[in-house]
């Protein structure tokens, strides 16, 4: 079967040729009711089709129920009113389609060959599926036998051997890249950047009809507690195992740089031109991403595409029941304030810090085991400290008391944390304390960040056979590692994965991946979908590049040295300061590069620039960066290294890593794939 992309178009015999392509083989590619952008203005065939072989076939079609006469360009025609017209030649508006399409495709040297001729045949031929067969001969007569089809060509599986037929020069077949210049020419939505297109994957994925209703679970669905599979199961609210609503799934899984923002992008894009009557929610979580990638790209999308951030989406929820704005306290000051006034606390202080307790809270909130029994009862394996150990009894016992002690500050001030606030609103519209917008898809970028009940809350905004699109990397879960399983979503089957990483060069991928291809956590999240697979960095499409480099022995003075001034001649060269990032996870690290950030630099935690793309990324501190890592914790080391993972993939062109000490025997794997500079 054909892929055909497009809405059916407002004639019965549009109706009629749609159906007849999407019966195609699938070599061939079809689009319904485009609308191709050119030089003199924008053209509407009724369809194009692609081929490797055959090039591009324009195709017009027409109503017409009886022909009185005929000239080379027209014809006279009685319409079901018994209203007698002329009217023009469909085989001519085809071809016309054709001369304009081609003044595109000449636009690409990689469509012309060494004598100036375009190596993309084009075709064109008119349809008329409700003409008597003698009438239908007529006009072969006069327009061209081969150029002029009545029903019997298109139907009984007719319709591939019509379309062979169409007159045309032989052409070299076409390869991948050539069919993709062509498609963005059809639809120029397909084009990112400056020379970017997305691939036929990216495309099948944005536009494709994925309804499909979710059986309810046969079984109870559980919270993992354990990240070494997905055998140890807890009982969870019976609001996320609910999954009775006919919603439909679709999971896209890729790994950093595979265009997975951009497939929601296109997808919105689609929606609007073909299904502006929806009214579709688009969602992420990191602010960095919301700013620069979406608000710009959807913002003449509405109302059919509304863009807001999950957090956005919390505080209308807030507002609407309280009629106010709150802003959640951030954990970090309250555990801060408690070791400052709590002295009792001094020796969970020594043992574990505030990134720890912040981490322990969210997710006992999460799981709700907010009470000691359960959290006690509760093993959270490969949950260690900063020195490695899964928590015994006692240390849960002390834990606990710090989490009261937390909870009572938060009451005292008043306040809710970032969890409590976000579950406060799952809350009001489990209870219906408001009406709030229903949507009839909502799409999820960077997914992999978001808990079981943040999943609810959303599937609360869905109409009754409302969908969900989900855009995920597992390899980049860096604040959360539940899976789909334990979110309520069934995923297996419902997902596509897009497997070659675009954005950066083949030296920044194969460094990058040598530190995570041997994750148990990522691999346990990619393996529930039946289907997963690391990405193909040998793909032809792959830009090659500078090896990374990792300076060792470098004070931090001398570190900072370094980065400005290879900053200072970066700019020089005609970089962008927004082109440019350092990027840490311990705040300390970052704080010396203030001044480059008031200059326009960017300077954050990783943490908070998943989906994000620069041509140039410095890590400082590395051994900082680490700084969780013990061998004993093979979780944590696995995080840690999700985290330069996700540093490293950030970076088009160039990645500096800078440490203090040597190479970390943590990213021994990366040794073959970098240029190492030892300073004495």
């Amino acid at each position: 079967m054909a892929e055909i992309y497009g809405k059916k178009g407002d004639m019965f015999g549009e109706h009629i040729v749609y159906t007849a392509l999407l019966n195609l083989p699938n070599d061939w590619l079809v689009y319904s009711q485009p609308t191709i952008v050119t030089d003199n203005g924008n053209r509407h065939p009724d369809f194009v089709v692609v081929h490797p072989e055959l090039g591009l076939i324009v195709l017009d079609v027409k109503d017409w129920i009886e022909i009185l006469d005929i000239e080379r360009d027209k014809a006279r025609i009685r319409q079901r009113d018994k209203s007698i017209e002329w009217r023009g030649s469909p085989v001519e508006q085809a071809k016309n389609h054709c001369f304009a399409i081609s003044d595109e495709l000449k636009k690409f040297p990689e469509l012309m060959d060494d004598k100036d001729r375009l190596l993309v045949t084009w075709r064109y031929a008119g349809i008329l599926p409700q003409l008597d067969m003698g009438d239908v001969n007529r006009l072969k007569i006069v327009w061209g036998r081969d150029y002029v089809f009545g029903l019997p060509n298109i139907e009984k599986n007719n319709q591939e051997n019509s379309l062979r037929s169409i007159p045309g020069p032989k052409r070299p077949k076409l390869s991948d890249r050539q069919i993709d210049i062509i498609r963005c020419i059809i639809d120029s939505s397909l084009r990112v950047g400056d020379n970017g297109i997305l691939d036929k994957h990216q495309e099948e994925y944005a536009k494709s009809d994925f309804t499909r209703t979710i059986p309810k679970p046969t079984t109870d669905i559980g919270y993992q507690q354990t990240f070494d599979g997905i055998d140890s199961l807890e009982s969870i609210p019976e609001e996320i195992t609910d999954t009775s609503k006919t919603q439909s799934v679709r999971l896209i899984r890729g790994s950093a740089g595979t265009g997975k923002t951009d497939v929601i992008i296109l997808r919105c894009k689609y929606l609007k031109e073909y299904f502006s009557e929806t009214k579709n929610l688009v969602t992420t979580f990191n602010i960095p991403v919301a700013e620069t990638r979406f608000q710009s790209a959807l913002k003449e999308l509405s109302p059919t595409i509304t863009f807001k951030r999950f957090g956005q989406i919390c505080q209308d929820i807030y507002f609407k029941r309280y009629s106010m704005i709150t802003e959640p306290q951030n954990s970090k000051g309250v555990v801060n304030a408690i070791f400052e006034r709590e002295s009792k606390f001094e020796r969970i202080k020594t043992d574990y810090d505030d990134d720890f307790l912040v981490d322990e809270f969210q997710w006992m909130k999460e799981t709700e085991l907010t009470t000691r029994e359960k959290y006690l009862n509760t093993v959270r394996e490969g949950r260690g400290g900063v020195k490695g150990r899964t928590l015994s009894k006692s240390q849960k016992e002390i834990v606990f008391d710090f989490f009261e002690t937390y909870q009572k500050y938060l009451a005292e001030l008043p306040a809710l944390d970032w969890t409590d606030f976000f579950h406060r609103a799952l809350k009001i519209m489990q209870n219906n304390e408001i009406d709030y917008p229903k949507y009839d898809e909502i799409m999820i970028d960077e997914a992999q960040h978001f808990a079981p009940k943040w999943i609810e809350l959303l599937r609360l905004l869905l109409t009754e056979n409302g969908r969900l699109f989900l855009c995920e990397d597992p390899s980049q879960s860096v604040y959360r590692t539940y899976s789909w399983y334990q979110k309520g979503v069934e995923v297996r089957g419902r997902t596509k994965i897009l497997k070659i990483p675009y954005r950066s060069t083949r030296q920044i991928l194969k460094a990058a991946y040598a530190l995570v291809s041997n994750n148990q956590v990522a691999q346990n999240l990619l393996k529930e979908s039946d289907d997963f697979e690391w990405p193909d960095l040998d793909a032809e499409g792959i830009r090659n590049g500078n090896l990374p480099e990792i300076h060792l022995h470098m004070p931090f003075l001398n570190q900072q040295e370094f980065i400005e001034r290879k900053i200072e001649e970066l700019l020089k060269r005609g970089f962008h300061p927004t082109d440019i990032a350092i990027l840490h996870t311990q705040k300390y690290a970052l704080d010396p590069f203030e001044e480059m950030k008031r200059n326009g630099i960017i300077v954050d935690d990783v943490k908070r620039i998943t989906g994000m793309e620069y041509r140039v990324v410095f890590i400082p501190k590395l051994n900082d960066f680490l700084y969780k890592y013990e061998q004993e914790d093979k979780i944590g080391m696995e995080a840690n290294l999700s985290s330069l993972y996700t540093a490293i993939t950030r970076s088009k062109d160039l990645v500096y890593i800078i440490n203090e000490k040597n190479l970390p025997r943590i990213i021994d794997e990366i040794k073959d794939h970098v240029h190492i500079v030892k300073y004495n």
